[in-house]
């Protein structure tokens, strides 16, 4: 996992690289970009997370200010913003934004909240 530096608009961003894997709870101050896995209990930003197309999320509590999915998600995702499932997306879990965006091809499997 890398942080790359801050560029001329002091946008940074965590990159969670293709073929690495990584097991934990994660409170990320900046955007986060997944195109390994990432799975856990927690993984929360209060940015941006960006799943690639070979990117895979399985998280018990996604919290995020944005979404922009191309991978696959497993979990309960919360959005404050909104969620964006591009064509390659996966979704599976419980899904909370007060904006989805969905593209034809995405899968959305959404589940109830129990409790």
């Amino acid at each position: 996992m890398g942080k790359r530096d801050a560029g001329k608009d002091g946008h940074r961003e965590t990159l969670i690289g293709a073929g690495t894997v990584l097991d934990g709870t994660f409170d990320i101050e900046y955007d986060v970009r997944v195109d390994g896995t990432l799975r856990g209990e927690r993984l929360a930003t209060r940015q941006r997370l960006t799943v690639g197309p070979e990117g895979q999320v399985q998280a018990d509590s996604i919290e995020v200010a944005e979404a922009l999915i191309d991978g696959r998600v497993d979990g309960r995702l919360v959005a404050s913003e909104r969620v964006h499932l591009a064509a390659g997306a996966r979704f599976k879990g419980v899904l909370l934004t007060p904006k989805l965006v969905i593209e034809e091809g995405a899968l959305l499997q959404a589940g109830e909240e129990s409790g």
